[in-house]
């Protein structure tokens, strides 16, 4: 192959390489526009009007959460035993709850009843814990990817409401609202993953 050969062919390639970043590029932006759209639309808005939140205690007894109840706000984090980012955002979380107390009434709320009763022992965590969520309840409160915060006024209409980890514009947002400097998201190793089963 001559040189002038290889130009051509080097440049050939190049031009398919940029192609191709530009159509990956694209689906990136496309991803990100589809993940945006789909917290905003998946997701309490402010100032909507909430019912009680009906489902169960640690207990496995019924329980109904009303707002009205108490003159603070309630801030309800959504969460699960097993999510990863949950466990991450886990030192924000109580930076929050710890700046909380005696302005907010806090009440875990998880998507998941396995194993919670020893998460919830293990993490020492000392807010009532609902559970079992009713189908009306989850389909009025929009609960869906972990961790979720969203804070509701005594008569029950949505202040605040953040879905994920505090990073980013999220985390500038509740440092704001609640005056204090958050630590930052843990830096955990990931769980190992069982080797796939051979059939």
């Amino acid at each position: 192959m001559t040189r002038s050969h290889l130009i051509i062919a080097g440049f050939a390639l190049l031009s398919v390489s940029s192609l191709a970043n530009i159509g990956l590029s694209r689906k990136v932006i496309s991803l990100e526009s589809t993940i945006q759209y789909l917290k905003n639309e998946h997701r309490l808005q402010i100032n909507a009007s909430v019912p009680p939140l009906v489902g169960k205690g640690l207990d496995g007894k019924p329980a109904t959460l009303v707002y009205n109840d108490t003159r603070l706000p309630t801030m309800l984090y959504v969460f699960s035993p097993s999510c990863v980012w949950c466990a991450r955002n886990r030192a924000n979380f109580d930076a929050v709850r710890n700046a909380a107390a005696g302005r907010y009434r806090i009440v875990g709320v998880s998507t998941v009843k396995a194993g919670l009763s020893d998460y919830v022992a293990k993490e020492h965590l000392s807010f009532p814990v609902l559970t079992d969520i009713s189908a009306e309840s989850n389909s009025k409160y929009m609960f869906g990817g972990t961790p979720q915060t969203i804070i509701i006024s005594p008569a029950g209409r949505v202040l605040h409401t953040w879905i994920g980890a505090y990073n980013g514009t999220l985390r500038d947002d509740i440092e704001k609202l609640m005056a204090i400097r958050l630590p930052g998201l843990l830096d955990l190793p990931h769980p190992p993953v069982a080797p796939a089963k051979r059939s």
